[in-house]
């Protein structure tokens, strides 16, 4: 029996073995093997930095009762020495199993350092930089261009609160780009509070949501994109009052948090008086292991999108701008008179300060500040020594509270000096030295003094007059055919000649125009030749 070798004859004929064919066997047999499916290459695991605080031994809040036996929050401490090392974590069981095992010395970074483990310090404290340490700057923690961590903080409604399952429906509901997304929830560490008879002191209403995705250094971009989506959502957007008048935008989630040196406070908060908490347990939704490509977030903020965000920022500012002027001249009127006699200045003086404070955010040089230690100092007293001043805390200067160190001064940036404080998702205020009006002469008011000599005069007493009062008939005319000239859109210069009648114009005013125009530069013809003697005077 032979086998058959035609073209029809079915491939499993032409791979029978032999003993003295299994070369040819092996090759056929190998051409008729399926080659294996590419394989996905397993995901990079998700990038992040915790945080142990030396100096303090603290950071998260203090959680109590209060003398009415509501609750008691000590703010949380401010890191001026510590520990950064950068931890990762394969899915959001793991993520979730670090959150939790943080203690109350220890917060989170979603951003990471260049150094696996490093010492941190205060941008103010030079000598541990040069001994190796670090600043928790944008400088020294990054984004990185890999899997890591976007993180959503809801603080509240200014009219309800929202349960998890709500707030994740609302946020889709907003971005339906997230509906598919896997999302880690927590709550707020000083959420679900309960106290020792069993009354609940702050209900589950303040949420975080913590997203794995593949590229975090998308994360601001996708932070301006899901800002954008929320102010084009009824109700996902407003403005607060604060209480010197400022509207404060407001969205579903903070949106000043995406930033990679910012401190996630996501260790427990300290619990005294018999504090305990209760149904914080974080919740996983959708797949642990997938991550999120932020991209399909970013291209859902299309531009029309933005235009309907921008539409709702107005409607929001509108609607409470009578609030925030009542809000204002009430906190003006309340604080100008003791400012004007802490001051020693009239209370007009004091009420401009205070003003330009709460609408323009420009501190001047009488405005008051306080210190982390609780001295107050002024304005002017940080722009007359800026040294000692550069990097120091204050509190808040429209809205201080117990924590003292929120806002920073910076005079040595190389940039206009200013204070920024942290509070209401981040303000800048300008730092300018107190404004004053000269008045020299019989009660005449001037706004440019001039230095001819050794002194600083007004116009009058340097003897100056205008520049105008000093030309000749030649040289008025000139300038005043110029003026006609650009009027007319002609070159500039009355020897280039005539540029004809623009388009749009009438031509009674062309005509009216023109002949005052030749006019003037026949007067000035006529001067230039008399002093070079062409023309008689």
């Amino acid at each position: 029996m032979t086998n058959l070798t035609d073209r029809g004859q079915p491939s499993a004929a032409k791979n029978l073995a032999t003993s003295d064919n299994s070369r040819n066997c092996a090759e056929q047999n190998e051409a008729q093997v399926e080659p294996p499916a590419p394989t996905e290459p397993p995901k990079l695991p998700l990038a992040f930095t915790v945080i142990t605080s030396i100096k303090p031994t603290r950071l998260t809040k203090i959680i109590g009762i209060n003398a009415t036996g509501g609750m008691r929050k000590e703010t949380s401490a401010m890191l001026s020495e510590g520990h950064a090392k950068r931890v990762e974590a394969a899915d959001l069981h793991k993520l979730k199993a670090q959150l939790d095992a943080l203690t109350w010395a220890q917060a989170v970074t979603w951003g990471v350092t260049k150094a696996d483990s490093v010492a941190v310090c205060t941008q103010a404290d030079t000598e541990a930089q040069q001994a190796g340490a670090i600043a928790r700057s944008r400088d020294n923690f990054k984004f990185r261009a890999a899997p890591g961590v976007m993180m959503l903080d809801h603080d509240g409604l200014p009219g309800g609160e929202l349960s998890p399952l709500q707030f994740r429906d609302r946020l889709i509901a907003a971005a339906p780009a997230l509906a598919g997304s896997p999302m880690l929830w927590r709550p707020s560490a000083s959420a679900g509070c309960v106290s020792p008879d069993s009354g609940i002191l702050s209900g589950l209403t303040r949420h975080r949501l913590y997203i794995p995705v593949v590229d975090a250094t998308l994360i601001p971009e996708a932070g301006k994109a899901l800002e954008a989506l929320l102010w084009a959502t009824p109700g996902a957007g407003w403005c607060d009052i604060g209480v010197a008048g400022q509207r404060l935008p407001r969205c579903l989630v903070d949106v000043s948090v995406w930033q990679p040196e910012r401190l996630d406070f996501a260790g427990p908060s300290v619990l005294v008086d018999g504090v305990t908490r209760a149904g914080v347990d974080g919740v996983i939704y959708g797949n642990a292991a997938a991550q999120f490509n932020l991209r399909l977030l970013i291209d859902s903020a299309t531009p029309s999108i933005k235009k309907q965000a921008q539409a709702g920022q107005k409607t929001a500012r509108a609607a409470v701008a009578e609030k925030c002027e009542t809000a204002r001249r009430n906190w003006v009127s309340d604080k100008a008179p003791a400012l004007a006699q802490r001051r020693g200045i009239k209370l007009a003086q004091a009420t401009n300060v205070l003003e330009r404070a709460a609408v323009h955010q420009v501190l001047m040089g009488d405005f008051e500040l306080t210190c982390a230690d609780g001295q107050v100092v002024t304005v002017a007293q940080l722009l007359d020594n800026p040294h000692r001043w550069h990097n120091a805390r204050f509190a808040d200067p429209l809205d201080p509270d117990a924590d003292k160190r929120v806002a920073v001064a910076r005079l040595l940036n190389g940039t206009r000096q200013d204070l920024f404080s942290h509070r209401h998702g981040g303000m800048r205020y300008e730092l300018r030295r107190q404004s004053a009006r000269v008045q020299l002469g019989r009660g005449m008011r001037v706004a440019v003094l001039y230095g001819p000599g050794k002194y600083f005069a007004c116009r009058r007493c340097c003897g100056l007059g205008y520049a105008s009062q000093k030309e000749g008939v030649g040289d008025r005319s000139s300038r005043q055919a110029d003026k006609l000239r650009k009027r007319l859109g002609w070159e500039a210069g009355i020897l280039n000649g005539d540029g004809g009648k623009p388009k749009g114009l009438h031509w009674a005013t062309y005509q009216r125009l023109k002949a005052e125009h030749d006019r003037r530069v026949q007067i000035s013809f006529q001067d230039i030749g008399r002093k070079f003697g062409f023309l008689h005077k």
